[in-house]
């Protein structure tokens, strides 16, 4: 199942997995008689599992991959790439979504992969006044190990996640078929077998 449908029931999950972490932090504390001041909660949100409700009295971090935007600053695009009974569901979808997503949750450590995020984060989730560092994602060092070739080839090169929404990659494809250009996709994404069948 392509994890981009699942979108209708992520209210739900994020209500289940809520009552699931309470469920764990009670016994936690009863039966292992942890302190709450021992326990901390890391979240690592690209979506909606900053919609996790973290047990009162628990420190909690969050690190930002990027805010919801199918459902806030690419509503519109999202819209109009669904048709029929999926565009009429993402309609009565999303305002669910928004409202759970913008409540305000404590958090003690905020952090984002980059400045851009950060200022979307204190926009979405009117975080202006707290702190948020940004850590950006690692490179494997063998990127730098590699020679640079210092001679160009004769090809184009996309480098990222290989989607047909949003990122267009399908558009990229189709004008280096018709120019005759040789082109490269170093990525992988649920669309890689589509993007593939017409490369």
């Amino acid at each position: 199942i392509d994890y981009r449908n699942l979108f209708v029931i992520y209210p739900w999950l994020m209500r289940v997995l809520s009552r699931k972490l309470a469920r764990e932090v009670r016994r936690l504390r009863h039966h292992d008689h942890i302190h709450s001041h021992d326990m901390h909660i890391v979240i690592s949100s690209f979506a909606v599992a900053k919609n996790i409700t973290r047990p009162h009295g628990i420190s909690t971090t969050i690190y930002f991959h990027q805010p919801m935007h199918y459902i806030w600053t690419l509503y519109e695009q999202y819209v109009q790439s669904f048709h029929g009974w999926k565009r009429w569901l993402y309609e009565r979808v999303t305002p669910r979504l928004r409202r759970r997503d913008s409540k305000r949750r404590p958090y003690d450590q905020i952090y984002t992969h980059s400045i851009d995020t950060a200022d979307q984060v204190r926009k979405l989730y009117h975080l202006h006044d707290s702190h948020i560092d940004v850590v950006h994602c690692p490179i494997d060092p063998i990127y730098f190990a590699q020679t640079v070739i210092m001679h160009p080839k004769d090809y184009f090169i996309y480098l990222g996640r290989p989607a047909t929404l949003f990122k267009e990659v399908d558009k990229l494809i189709h004008a280096c078929n018709s120019l005759s250009l040789n082109l490269v996709i170093v990525g992988d994404g649920p669309d890689r077998a589509y993007l593939q069948s017409i490369a």
